[in-house]
Parts: C-alpha cells; sequence; structure tokens
C-alpha cells in the first residue's frame, strides 16, 4: 500500500511539473508558429519576446490591470482591412537594444515593417494597440519634426503605440501604405 501512495505521488509531482514546463510563455502563446518562424527567418539577430524581457514590476503592474504580463505582443487591425495583425518587440540575441515589427497578415504570409521605438533596453520596451482617433503632440514638445512625423494624427485603424515604461509613447498610424507617426508623451 506504500508503495502504490508513493507511485501516486510521484507521478502527481510529474504530471504538475510537465504541464508547467511545457505551458507557453504569455508572449509566445500569441505568436503562432508560422509567424514566429517568419520573423525569426527575417531578423536573424533576434529572438520572439518573453514576459521575462521586461521589468518584474512593470510585468506586476500589467497582470495587476487585467493584462497578462505579456507588454510587448499586441494584436489588431492596424492597416484596416479586417484582418489581425501583430506588433512585437523583438529581443536582440547581442545587446540590450530592441526592434518593434509590425506584421501585417495578407492571406497566407505577412508582410513586415520597422517601427522605431527610440528605447535603447529592452527591459524597458513596451508596445501596445491603442483606439482609432485623434493623438497629438504635446504642447511642450519645441523640437522640429521627423521625416514621418506629425504634431497630430486622425487615424480610422487601431494604432501601435511603443516607449519606454513610465517614460514615452509614440502612437504610428498605417494609412495609404505609409507609416507616420506622433509622440504623445515625453
Amino acid at each position: 500500500m506504500h508503495v502504490l501512495v508513493t507511485i501516486i505521488v510521484l507521478g502527481l509531482i510529474h504530471c504538475v511539473t510537465s504541464n508547467a514546463q511545457t505551458r507557453l510563455d504569455a508572449c509566445e502563446a500569441k505568436i503562432s508558429s508560422t509567424l514566429g518562424r517568419a520573423l525569426l527567418e527575417r531578423f536573424p539577430g533576434y529572438r520572439l519576446p518573453r514576459v521575462t524581457d521586461n521589468l518584474r514590476d512593470d510585468v506586476r503592474f500589467d497582470l495587476a490591470n487585467g493584462g497578462d504580463g505579456c507588454i510587448s505582443v499586441p494584436s489588431a487591425d492596424f492597416d484596416g482591412d479586417g484582418t489581425k495583425d501583430f506588433a512585437i518587440g523583438l529581443t536582440p540575441k547581442q545587446g540590450v537594444v530592441p526592434i518593434v515589427v509590425v506584421a501585417l497578415s495578407r492571406n497566407d504570409t505577412w508582410v513586415f515593417s520597422t517601427l522605431k521605438s527610440w528605447v535603447d533596453q529592452r527591459i524597458r520596451l513596451y508596445v501596445a494597440a491603442v483606439s482609432p482617433g485623434i493623438y497629438k503632440r504635446p504642447e511642450s514638445t519645441d523640437t522640429p519634426l521627423e521625416r514621418d512625423e506629425r504634431n497630430s494624427i486622425r487615424c480610422t485603424n487601431s494604432l501601435v503605440k511603443v516607449g519606454a515604461t513610465e517614460s514615452t509613447g509614440i502612437v504610428y498610424c498605417y494609412a495609404n501604405r505609409t507609416w507616420t507617426y506622433v509622440w504623445v508623451s515625453d
């Protein structure tokens, strides 16, 4: 009887630890295998994001506010064609500077665009989808506009917001096959 109880307990422990090991990271779970393969092929110096790429406090804040802990893989219809697209903060294999890639869905393939984030450390990067609307540059900003930068944007599609947690925010709108952006915080 004692041996049977020991075998059952060991079997339960094995099942619990196996399930914990096979459970996907919240960021990995959002990216299909076909999209993941396409990203890694196109951007070989980077890997797919993980929840642990960000600061614990930022992950805890996201979880406490109804998120899943992944603050770098939003999905929405960024180009207005009625299909789900993705914005992904890729993690460098060497160094600390991430890149943000938007994957627009096109039938059985993806069209990639890289967005500038001005974030110099992966642990601070966030990427979010924001609702269509009007977004304006703060009046206190007095630097000259850069190419594709606007004082304000009116976008009918969902937008991609990127930045450094507790610091910056830039929203990108895709219209007429072009990405334009406006700084919304500094």
